[in-house]
């Protein structure tokens, strides 16, 4: 007999799901960000408050009288005189409306995000070529982005194709060239590891332009950099 009563319960059990679930997921998953952080901050509030005060609360008079009002607000002639008497359509647009607007006056939107603007580098570079005949005096290769140093795969001969990270864009129209040259140069000359030459400080030879000679390998690098913010998505532009 339990077995029957509770598979006869089941299509109720189900319908009151279907209906919590419905509004649960309307208000709290921020597809309507203002009501779902005033729902936010109003659970937040009461639950803190209940934490503190259910210990005075007369609880199983609470939950009995809110039990068994459930149960008789179910009933067609209850729920026919309550929605007719007390909780008219009208009220309930009202109410709504009401709600509506309390919810856009008390939200904050988020502050919009600020372009955070970053520096990315890259090194143009340019190899000593062996004497040639009639000048017999070495030049420099004709490619300004050879391979620079021998051992480095991620290079290319155009400066047009070169893209901002990942999840960025190009602040600034072109490229600038650093012409600090002693500061670059220096902090990079004991990095063997990472791509970069092995040298000391007074073994470079500094050129106009930014350009710096490496003696001993036959090359000279100067290094360029380019202002990045971050790219927005059109999701997020909507949002702000």
């Amino acid at each position: 007999m339990n077995m029957r009563d509770i598979q006869n319960s089941m299509e109720d059990f189900n319908d009151l799901y279907d209906a919590i679930r419905t509004w649960v997921i309307q208000v709290t998953t921020f597809s309507n960000e203002p009501l779902s952080s005033t729902v936010l901050a109003f659970s937040f509030v009461g639950t803190a408050g209940m934490l503190l005060l259910i210990q005075f609360l007369p609880m199983r008079y609470i939950v009995l009288i809110a039990g068994n009002s459930l149960i008789l607000f179910n009933h067609p002639v209850i729920k026919q005189w309550i929605m007719t008497t007390f909780i008219t359509p009208a009220h309930i647009a009202r109410i709504k409306k009401e709600i509506n607007e309390f919810v856009k006056e008390d939200y904050i939107p988020p502050p919009k995000p600020t372009d955070v603007v970053h520096e990315v580098e890259i090194f143009e570079s340019r190899r000593l070529l062996p004497p040639k005949p009639p000048h017999h005096f070495p030049d420099w290769s004709p490619s300004k982005y050879s391979t620079f140093p021998p051992q480095s795969a991620n290079t290319t001969e155009k400066l047009s194709i070169v893209d901002p990270p990942p999840g960025y864009a190009f602040a600034s129209e072109d490229w600038v060239i650093d012409l600090d040259t002693e500061k670059w140069a220096t902090e990079r000359a004991r990095i063997d590891e990472s791509g970069f030459w092995i040298t000391e400080k007074d073994e470079f030879d500094q050129e106009d332009e930014g350009w710096v000679v490496y003696q001993a390998g036959g090359w000279k690098v100067r290094r360029l950099t380019r202002s990045v913010i971050r790219a927005i998505s059109e999701d997020e532009k909507e949002k702000t």
